[in-house]
């Protein structure tokens, strides 16, 4: 939960409240209802940011009305306390809501958007708290785009260890009761055994009555032997059963040992090939960059940089740069593309140009680029605070009307900028519009 709202509140900044908490906690609501909506349409955070960070902003721009009905929404008689647009609360709620949504690529888009824009407001009493979160963006966006693995030692493979086997349990052989299987026998062969008479035992003799002893015996020895056969089977079948237990858990066992050993080798295998794609990802971007800023070749346009004016050069540069390496990319590139830029005629830091100046002198040499070169760029947007890249690009893409399109800028007139600083701003504003994806 970003707390923005709240140090402006504190600071007294926030006008009408009254001491109300259920006012300030109206506005809080619609900071984060406007936060989802950022969080859903990724471009809309580029015009929020303008917008908020722009006293001069109209209240008819589409980013504060963005605010406004968000507002209204959550406080249905705003109008009542405010009979003119709050336009300093509807910037406070964009602001924080995108400080709400300032995490990974969000806060990339956020400071790349911001950096270069600050700097061309005149910003009031708020000042130090904006600059408060636009330092916190710089950081979390220069953590997020960092892409030189801080690893010092290779990661060693794990351990193979060696897997012990579980023990067996062995299973002792039953013995037949001799003695009761000897009574047994006894009774069905005659009525006693020994001289003791035998209870239940098979009262005829064999001499005696041949058939009907043998009846007798034949019955007899029948559940004899089918008791100790079963018998015997159950003891069988229990030993298998035990036996078969003990291997089944010997196979678990087994199993969970390989499991284990596999999962640490897969992580270890996963661990080393991050670090290996992150070290040529490091490597691909200082290569990159380093071959592009050391040739000042163009390959959208297959000539040199020193072959084309240096005004429309420091605008196409940092869009050919952005081709060259992978997206987000630490401040350190925005700098090697102003010190490249610099090494140009007529484009060092000192020397600086009028903007208006400038964007007649692309309408003079952009036919010089091929028909489809800009078009491939995303347009800006016709309505709505506009940013040094969306001007640039608007007149690369066909724009006439410059006072037209100067007047969304919120530039002052005589407005002056080198072209290294330009082609900072051009390729930090780019990024963040490739970032953000969608069309605008």
């Amino acid at each position: 939960m970003s707390d923005f709202l709240k140090k402006l509140n504190k600071a007294g900044l926030i006008e009408k409240l009254d001491g109300s908490d259920e006012r300030f906690d109206k506005i809080t609501e619609a900071a984060k209802n406007v936060a989802e909506k950022l969080r859903e349409t990724p471009p809309l955070m580029i015009r929020a940011v303008l917008a908020g960070l722009d006293p001069d902003i109209s209240s008819d721009d589409p980013a504060i009305a963005i605010a406004s009905d968000e507002l209204s929404e959550v406080w249905a008689s705003v109008r009542s306390v405010h009979i003119d647009p709050p336009v300093f609360i509807y910037r406070s709620i964009l602001l924080d809501a995108c400080n709400q949504i300032a995490e990974g690529v969000n806060t990339v888009i956020l400071w790349y958007t911001a950096v270069d824009t600050l700097p061309l407001v005149r910003l009031g009493r708020e000042e130090g708290i904006v600059r408060e979160i636009l330092t916190e963006w710089a950081k979390k966006a220069e953590e997020f785009s960092l892409v030189v693995p801080q690893i010092k030692e290779s990661k060693r493979a794990p351990v193979t260890k060696k897997i012990e086997p579980l023990g067996f349990n062995a299973i002792a052989a039953s013995k037949v009761n001799r003695e009761t299987l000897l009574n047994a026998v006894a009774a069905s062969v005659f009525p006693n055994y020994n001289g003791e008479a035998i209870s239940g035992a098979n009262q005829y003799q064999p001499n005696a009555n041949p058939q009907q002893w043998a009846s007798h015996y034949a019955d007899r020895m029948m559940t004899l032997l089918a008791d100790q056969l079963d018998s015997v089977k159950g003891s069988i079948a229990q030993s298998q059963n035990g036996l078969v237990k003990q291997l089944e858990q010997h196979e678990l066992h087994q199993l969970e040992a390989v499991k284990e050993l596999l999962s640490n080798q897969r992580s270890w295998l996963q661990e080393v090939i991050k670090q290996n794609e992150e070290f040529k990802k490091a490597e691909h971007l200082r290569l990159n960059t380093l071959w592009w800023c050391e040739a000042l070749y163009s390959t959208s346009l297959c000539c040199s940089y020193r072959d084309i004016d240096p005004i429309l050069a420091a605008s196409v540069m940092p869009l050919d740069l952005l081709i060259e390496v992978q997206t987000p990319t630490p401040a350190s590139v925005t700098y090697a593309l102003s010190e490249t830029v610099a090494k140009l005629a007529d484009a060092e830091f000192g020397k600086e140009y009028k903007f208006d100046e400038l964007l007649e002198t692309l309408i003079e040499k952009r036919s010089t680029l091929p028909e489809a070169w800009a078009q491939k760029i995303d347009s800006p947007p016709k309505i709505g605070r506009l940013s040094l890249r969306d001007l640039i690009i608007a007149v690369l893409q066909g724009e006439k009307d410059i006072s037209l399109i100067m007047q969304y800028s919120g530039l002052e007139a005589g407005f002056t900028i080198s072209l290294p600083r330009l082609a900072q701003a051009i390729y930090r504003q780019e990024q963040a519009v490739m970032l953000a994806g969608a069309e605008q």
